[in-house]
């Protein structure tokens, strides 16, 4: 009997260690999308961002924007090759591209799409819009459109965000505290924020715990 936990304790230590190393793995192995620090201010650091590319939609849950994400990266999309003309709608340099007419049946299986860390969550009004930035090497005009017209692909600004980085799960309480002390530490300086905060994610859901990046961040005025 005794020789049997000692087996089973060994088991379950072994399966620990290898999860343990996959994550830090994993942390290792990420392309995260690219930004200069510019300044650091009690636990909240200044960064200045490219431009880029998101993927994202809206839903009334997270986990149903999420699949509808997970679709899009898989195939539920379509060559830019296959559009007519592409529209631009919207101002500045966020751009939604809108299917105007096909130049061929619309497909129902497409490539997948590479995506970089960070997952990128917003909530507004019970609402959840979820992004996924796009590896650097594709742009509006040549990212697969998506099928789904709930699905959007539009490019993000070059700018600056303060940040503020935390670990562990992040869930709706932990968020929360976070996006307080982010703001506290803000109100407290020069620096002006032009958006509601959002919530960074870089890790599988399978990473553990203590191995987690979050971060919560919001968008700052032009210097």
């Amino acid at each position: 009997m005794a020789r049997k936990t000692e087996l089973a304790v060994a088991a379950t230590l072994g399966l620990v260690a290898v999860w343990v190393g996959w994550g830090a793995y994993s942390k290792r192995s990420l392309d995260a999308i690219p930004f200069t620090t510019l300044a650091s201010v009690d636990g909240v650091e200044i960064r200045e961002y490219p431009e880029g590319v998101i993927v994202e939609t809206t839903a009334s849950t997270e986990t149903e924007a999420t699949d509808r994400l997970h679709r899009y990266l898989a195939g539920a999309n379509e060559p830019r090759a296959a559009v007519t003309v592409p529209t631009a709608v919207g101002t500045g340099a966020e751009v939604t591209l809108v299917r105007e007419s096909l130049a061929a049946p619309v497909r129902t299986g497409g490539d997948p799409v590479e995506a970089t860390p960070p997952v990128r969550t917003a909530t507004t009004n019970d609402r959840v819009t979820v992004g996924r930035f796009l590896r650097s090497d594709y742009s509006v005009e040549t990212a697969p459109a998506p099928t789904n017209p709930l699905v959007t692909v539009r490019r993000t600004p070059r700018r600056t965000l303060a940040v503020r980085p935390f670990s562990w799960v992040a869930t709706d309480g932990r968020t929360r505290d976070q996006r307080a002390a982010l703001l506290t530490t803000l109100d407290d300086s020069a620096l002006v924020v032009t958006s509601d905060p959002v919530l960074f994610r870089y890790d599988s859901p399978l990473t553990p715990p203590f191995l987690r990046h979050n971060e919560v961040a919001v968008e700052l005025a032009a210097a």
